[in-house]
C-alpha cells in the first residue's frame, strides 16, 4: 500500500506544482516574516533545513537574505523546478 504522500505529491505532483507556482509571489513575504521572527530571537545568520520545501518558494528568498538553506522534498519534480527557479532569479 502506497503512502498518501506519494499519491498526492508524486502521482499528482503536477497539480500541486501549479498550486505552488500560483503561491510563488507569497514566498518573499513569508521569508521576511521568518527572518523577522529569527531576528527577534537573536538569529541573524545560520543554517536552515526546510523539510517539504516544494519548489523553493520560501527557501530561495531565505537564501537571498544570507541564510545557508538546504531544502528537501519527496517530489523530484519540485526539486527540479526549484533548481530552475534558482537559475532564473
Amino acid at each position: 500500500m502506497k503512502h498518501w504522500t506519494e499519491e498526492l505529491f508524486i502521482k499528482k505532483g503536477k497539480l500541486w506544482l501549479e498550486v505552488m507556482n500560483h503561491l510563488w509571489g507569497t514566498g518573499k513575504r513569508d521569508a521576511n516574516n521568518i527572518v523577522k521572527m529569527l531576528k527577534e530571537h537573536g538569529i541573524k545568520k545560520g543554517k536552515i533545513l526546510k523539510i517539504g520545501c516544494g519548489n523553493g518558494r520560501i527557501c530561495i528568498p531565505l537564501a537571498k537574505k544570507g541564510f545557508d538553506v538546504t531544502g528537501i522534498d519527496i517530489s523530484p519534480l519540485y526539486i527540479e523546478d526549484a533548481a530552475k527557479k534558482i537559475k532564473e532569479t
